[in-house]
């Protein structure tokens, strides 16, 4: 457990670098807002919305009588709503102050209560929802209890300074893998207990919704492993044949499920580019692949699992 934290630390620390300057000072809460929306990706649902006057970006999809709404704050963290007819559920809170005081005031505008919230991935920011139903697996409610949420505030806090929340808040329910209804919204649970942190899957089946941890159009993936590579195209096999009209996550913009054609073929180059002998030219072979793609930092901590630091 403590090489995993060591870790961790490491890489989210590579993960942040891009919220950082040249100089290694914290940018401004504008600056990062402004990487931010220049990060959005391409080939947008053309069902979705964007909302207007907020420093995050919030997009909204109607989908099969549901209506989702995702914030996605400065930190590049995502924040997705599911609207019902009498409340709101919350997937994930944020780990900054100002994007929890901007996600409750837009969160105020669909003037319904907020009865139910979901943690499969992201604990941080939780006081902002004191009295509120929190759920999530065993695992993640570990995690956030026996120091893991605790590593992250650590992290956070030099990059985003006291905006960062460092309170951590106990999750107050747990739920098993599986069929699931809160607030008469049904889903299916699947936790990643061997990822770190765990994470959860959520499969809205009424409205063919998926979440994971991450989906992306034009994105590099973090893959642990060569013989990982597998794993993740059965999944997104899975995903492709399942047919979501909507795909949400924790971090970037919401997709639809041509983001499956893109990971599976992305995960084919990186097959391909993992028969090099050597690091420098795996990364020479991604880079001309993928020259557009964001979170080219997923890169280079995938190369070092490949071929090591």
């Amino acid at each position: 457990m403590k090489f995993k934290i060591i870790l961790t630390i490491l890489l989210t620390a590579i993960l942040l670098s891009g919220c950082l300057g040249n100089s290694g000072q914290e940018k401004t809460v504008d600056e990062m807002t402004e990487k931010t929306n220049e990060g959005t990706q391409k080939g947008e649902n053309d069902n979705m919305q964007r909302a207007e006057e907020y420093t995050g970006n919030i997009y909204v999809n109607k989908v099969n009588n549901a209506t989702i709404h995702s914030y996605v704050s400065y930190s590049g963290d995502v924040s997705n709503i599911i609207e019902t007819e009498d409340s709101l559920i919350l997937i994930d809170a944020q780990p900054t102050h100002s994007a929890s005081e901007e996600l409750l005031r837009y969160m105020d505008t669909l003037d319904k209560p907020v009865k139910q919230v979901l943690i499969p991935s992201h604990s941080l920011g939780l006081d902002y929802y004191e009295g509120t139903s929190v759920a999530s697996s065993e695992q993640i409610s570990s995690f956030n209890e026996n120091g893991g949420a605790q590593v992250f505030v650590d992290i956070f806090k030099g990059a985003f300074g006291d905006d960062i929340d460092e309170k951590i808040v106990p999750i107050n329910s747990t739920i098993k893998d599986g069929e699931n209804t809160l607030e008469g919204v049904k889903f299916i649970m699947t936790t990643h207990e061997e990822e770190f942190p765990p994470t959860s899957d959520l499969e809205f089946t009424d409205y063919n919704v998926l979440f994971t941890h991450l989906a992306a159009y034009n994105s590099h993936m973090l893959v642990g492993s060569p013989e990982k590579i597998d794993e993740q195209e059965d999944y997104w096999t899975e995903v492709k044949a399942k047919d979501y009209d909507l795909i949400i996550s924790s971090h970037l913009m919401p997709v639809d499920i041509k983001a499956a054609d893109f990971q599976l073929q992305y995960l084919e180059t990186l097959r391909e580019a993992a028969k090099n002998e050597n690091k420098e030219d795996f990364i020479m072979d991604m880079q001309a692949a993928y020259p557009d793609a964001q979170n080219q930092q997923f890169m280079g901590m995938t190369a070092d699992y490949f071929y090591g630091q």
